[in-house]
C-alpha cells in the first residue's frame, strides 16, 4: 500500500478482501474518499469500512461548480442541485494516512450511470495522456510546492520563523517537522528530492522524484494533504495561499515538465541553439498559446493575482525563457521546462 503500481487500474467501488485485509491489520476505521475540484480545493467523504467491502460515495453535481470560498454553486456553470456524480475509488492510490492514524485515504473518478462524468478532472488527464500516446509521447512531471508554515497567536496567524532565503538556521528551527513530512511522504510512496527554506518568513519548498502525468497529479494531492496534516501534529499550520503576506514572497508550484518516447528524453537537443528539441518548442508554443485559458485554473483567485505580477519572481510574462525567473515557462536545463508557474 505504501507504493502502489498504477499500471493495473483497480477503479471500482466494491473493496476487494485482499485491501479490505489490508485495512482491518492496519486498523483503519474511516476511509476518506478525495475528489479535487475546478477551484483547486481537495475534498473528500468518509465511509465507515465495513465487512461487506461497500463503498458508495455520491456528490451532487454542483459540488464539481462551488468556488475557492463559499458554497454556493457559481452562475452559469451548468451545473446545479439536480444530479448526481459516484465517487468511484481508484484503489491505486490507497494509503495509510501517517498523520491520522485510523484512516486511510484514496483518490476518487467521477462517474455517472457507470460512465466517466465529463467533468471529473482524473478523467480528463487520462484523455489527454492518451491523446499523447497515440502520438507515441508520454509525459514526465513533478511538482516544486511553497507554503507557508504559520503558527497561532490568539486569532492571528503569524510566520513560524522570520528567516531569509535558504537561511541555514529555518533548516535547524523546522527539522524535526522536515523530518517527518519527509518520512509521510515516503510511507505513502512519493520520493522528496530536495528542500529548502523559501524567501518568506516561513516559507518552505520541497519538492519530489517526478512520474507519469496520472501519478505525478495524484502526489500533489498526497503531498498537500501531508503538509497539513503533519504541520498540525507539530502545532503549526500550513497554507498553501498564493499570497498570505502582502511584504512577504508568495506561494506557487512549479510544473516541471519533460517529453518522452518510450525510455528516451526527447526534450533537448543540444543541436539547437535553445537547447530544446524542436518537439519541446512546439509543445512550448502550444502552451504559450492557450496560457490566458489556462489561468482560469492555474491562477484561479483574487489572491493569486497578488503573486503573478513583474518583478516578483512569479512568471508574470506570456513567454519562455532559458533559467528565466520572470518568465510563465522557463526552462530549467536542456532536458526539462520549468512551469508554468501555478498558484494555489
Amino acid at each position: 500500500m505504501n507504493a502502489p503500481d498504477q499500471t493495473a487500474s483497480r477503479a471500482t467501488a466494491q473493496i476487494t478482501a485482499e485491501i479490505l485485509a489490508e485495512l482491518d491489520a492496519a486498523g483503519v476505521r474511516y476511509l476518506r474518499v478525495l475528489w479535487c475540484d475546478n477551484a483547486n480545493i481537495i475534498r473528500a467523504r468518509a465511509v465507515r469500512v465495513r465487512p461487506s467491502g461497500e463503498v458508495s460515495v455520491r456528490i451532487s453535481a454542483g459540488q464539481m461548480a462551488l468556488p475557492v470560498m463559499g458554497d454556493t454553486v457559481v452562475p452559469g456553470s451548468g451545473l446545479g442541485p439536480v444530479g448526481e456524480a459516484e465517487l468511484v475509488p481508484d484503489w491505486n492510490t490507497l494509503r495509510l494516512l501517517p498523520y491520522a492514524p485510523g484512516e486511510a485515504a484514496v483518490i476518487g473518478n467521477l462517474e455517472q450511470r457507470g460512465l466517466p462524468w465529463q467533468h471529473c478532472p482524473r478523467t480528463f488527464l487520462n484523455e489527454q495522456t492518451a491523446q499523447l500516446a497515440g502520438l507515441g509521447l508520454s509525459v514526465q512531471s513533478a511538482f516544486e510546492n511553497e507554503f507557508y508554515l504559520l503558527r497561532r497567536d490568539g486569532d492571528d496567524l503569524l510566520p513560524a520563523d522570520t528567516t531569509v532565503y535558504a537561511a541555514t538556521g529555518s533548516m535547524n528551527q523546522h527539522r524535526a517537522f522536515i523530518h517527518a513530512l519527509s518520512g509521510a511522504l515516503e510511507a505513502q510512496g512519493l520520493e522528496p528530492e530536495t528542500y529548502y527554506p523559501e524567501s518568506g518568513p516561513g516559507q518552505q519548498e520541497l519538492a519530489v522524484r517526478h512520474s507519469g502525468a496520472l501519478q505525478s497529479a495524484d502526489h500533489q494531492i498526497i503531498f498537500r494533504e501531508t503538509v497539513r496534516g503533519v504541520a498540525r501534529e507539530h502545532g503549526h499550520v500550513a497554507s498553501f495561499l498564493p499570497k498570505v503576506f502582502e511584504q512577504g514572497a508568495g506561494s506557487g508550484c512549479h510544473i516541471n515538465l519533460s517529453l518522452w518516447q518510450g525510455e528516451t528524453n526527447v526534450t533537448g537537443d543540444a543541436g539547437q541553439p535553445t537547447g530544446l528539441s524542436l518537439l519541446a518548442q512546439h509543445f512550448i508554443a502550444g502552451v504559450l498559446l492557450h496560457l490566458p485559458a489556462l489561468c482560469a485554473l492555474s491562477i484561479p483567485s483574487r489572491n493569486s493575482y497578488r503573486r503573478i505580477r513583474p518583478h516578483a519572481w512569479a512568471g508574470a510574462y506570456c513567454t519562455w525563457g532559458y533559467a528565466n525567473r520572470e518568465a510563465a515557462l522557463p526552462c530549467a536545463s536542456a532536458g526539462e521546462l520549468r512551469g508554468p508557474h501555478v498558484s494555489n
